[in-house]
């Protein structure tokens, strides 16, 4: 008989709905720099430190694919129909946001497509339409939803793996993520060359890393970890002297070179970085969920987080399309500050209401009707 899959950890997606939220906020923030936008990007977790939301968020992925799937005693067949599904969802919205986006590109001026660095869709469109289908490419931010089917189809035949070998799938994923850092490497397995692409072969560490925590249960020792004030204060002191280390670095002299930090190729800093960060949400969601901060308003703010990050697919595209639309808005009205920070709340408003709306039809879809009288 199949074993039941551990209960899932409020921590996971109240980290998930941060995520989402510091996702959205970057895109919108990068859009606007390219449509003209003066002034500085809001201040995020990604501001100050070597790593994005983006690492977390794979990680964390995969750790549920992990923990639900890879037990032992999962029925395989089982996995494969809803693994295999899973990917075929995903592709699916990543399918309807590039739509969006060739709708877009027939809609704006060609100066503007190509100041969002969209020229691809106006001037081949049906050589970016036959790059995307076969995820060799994609437009700006749908690169994250492709990467991520990519890694689910690829995990369908490494979960049986997983629940048998769980280190030895880590020691294959860590030593292809040390091999892909040299480009030559990477190159010579299909790793297109471009800066602005992630290194698929470095990334799939956080994914199959992830996989192996959850099939390990690993994030329940740092939940209980966190609980620990001693551990706790030497890990947020580390992360805070990371965060010093990484303003000197990166604002005011020069102490390390792009391959220690870089996004594309997933460098060490970063991955240090992000698994720091990692701890101190964790450590977070533990402290707003005590009691005496209750009367605070803690258990709100974790449940508002948290009911982002359930509904984590339909957010993400969602919130691809809001970082378009705000951008546009911005160049609408005024590239002006308090404009750009007005929309940004705008952002945030949308997602929560929409999450909302996502939560509750997910409720009454559960909720027996009662007959017509």
């Amino acid at each position: 008989m199949a074993s039941r899959p551990p209960e899932r950890m409020v921590p996971l997606d109240f980290i998930r709905g941060i995520c989402l939220i510091v996702i959205t906020l970057n895109h919108y923030s990068l859009l606007t720099q390219l449509l003209g936008y003066p002034g500085k990007a809001l201040w995020t977790p990604t501001t100050l430190g070597y790593s994005s939301s983006a690492e977390l968020f794979f990680f964390i992925s995969g750790y549920l694919v992990g923990l639900i799937y890879a037990q032992p005693g999962m029925s395989a067949g089982l996995s494969f129909v809803r693994l295999s599904h899973r990917a075929g969802h995903l592709y699916l919205y990543n399918a309807l946001a590039f739509l969006c986006l060739l709708a877009l590109c027939g809609v704006l001026p060609e100066q503007l497509a190509t100041q969002l660095r969209m020229h691809d869709l106006v001037w081949t469109p049906h050589q970016a339409a036959r790059a995307f289908l076969l995820l060799r490419d994609s437009p700006p931010l749908l690169d994250v939803l492709q990467i991520y089917v990519i890694f689910l189809l690829a995990c369908i035949p490494l979960v049986p793996l997983v629940i048998r070998w769980p280190r030895t799938v880590l020691a294959a994923s860590l030593a292809l993520y040390v091999l892909s850092q040299w480009q030559s490497v990477a190159a010579s397995l299909g790793q297109p060359g471009e800066s602005g692409y992630f290194n698929r072969y470095a990334w799939q560490l956080l994914f199959i890393g992830g996989i192996v925590g959850g099939r390990l249960q690993a994030l329940q020792h740092l939940q209980d970890a966190a609980r620990h004030p001693r551990i706790a204060f030497a890990l947020l002191s580390t992360l805070a002297a990371m965060t010093v280390f990484f303003l000197i670095d990166r604002k005011v002299m020069p102490l390390t070179d792009m391959r220690w930090w870089d996004k594309r190729d997933l460098a060490p800093l970063r991955l240090a970085h992000a698994a720091l960060v990692l701890f101190a949400w964790f450590w977070l969601c533990g402290v707003l969920q005590q009691t005496r901060l209750h009367r605070w308003g803690g258990h709100r703010i974790v449940e508002a987080f948290s009911t982002l990050g359930r509904q984590s697919l339909e957010m993400f595209t969602f919130g691809i399309a809001l970082s378009y639309a705000g951008a546009l808005l911005l160049r609408a009205l005024s590239l002006g500050r308090m404009t750009y920070l007005a929309i940004a709340a705008l952002l945030v408003l949308l997602m929560w209401l929409f999450a909302r709306y996502l939560r509750l039809r997910h409720l009454m879809a559960r909720t027996p009707q009662a007959p017509a009288t």
